[in-house]
C-alpha cells in the first residue's frame, strides 16, 4: 500500500511499457510517468547501487551509448551501455530507456526538453 500511496502523491502515470525479461529470469514491467515532486528514494541496496538524475535527451542521442555483445548462461545478448558523469548505465535500465526513446521517436518526439510530454 505504501508504494501505491507514493505513486498517488508524486507520480502522474503516463503508461506502461512492454515487459522486459532479464537474464536472471525476472520480468520487469516498466511504468512511465511524470514526477510531480521529487520523492525521497530508499532503494534496495541489493538491487540498486545508486539513484541519480539523467536528462532524457542524453539517451535520445545514440552517440552517448554503445552496443556490446555479452554471454550469460550460454546465451548471447546485445546490450546498450551509457556512461553519464562517470556512472555506467546498462542492462535492464538501458533496455527500458532505449524502448522509451524509440516510442518517443515513433510519435515524432526527438527533442526532450524539460517538461515535454511524451
Amino acid at each position: 500500500e505504501g508504494v501505491f500511496k507514493w505513486f498517488e502523491l508524486c507520480l502522474e502515470i503516463l503508461g506502461i511499457l512492454d515487459d522486459v525479461s532479464v537474464p536472471s529470469r525476472f520480468l520487469i514491467t516498466p511504468i512511465v510517468g511524470y514526477l510531480i515532486s521529487k520523492p525521497f528514494a530508499k532503494p534496495s541496496k541489493i538491487e540498486v547501487a545508486e539513484v541519480f538524475d539523467v536528462p532524457m535527451a542524453f539517451f535520445a542521442n545514440d552517440r552517448n551509448g554503445w552496443l556490446e555483445e555479452r554471454e550469460f548462461r550460454g546465451r548471447t545478448a546485445h546490450l546498450w551501455f551509457y556512461n553519464y558523469d562517470g556512472r555506467t548505465i546498462w542492462g535492464a535500465t538501458s533496455a527500458i530507456l532505449r524502448r522509451l526513446v524509440s516510442l518517443g521517436r515513433e510519435k515524432g518526439r526527438d527533442n526532450y526538453s524539460a517538461g515535454q510530454n511524451f
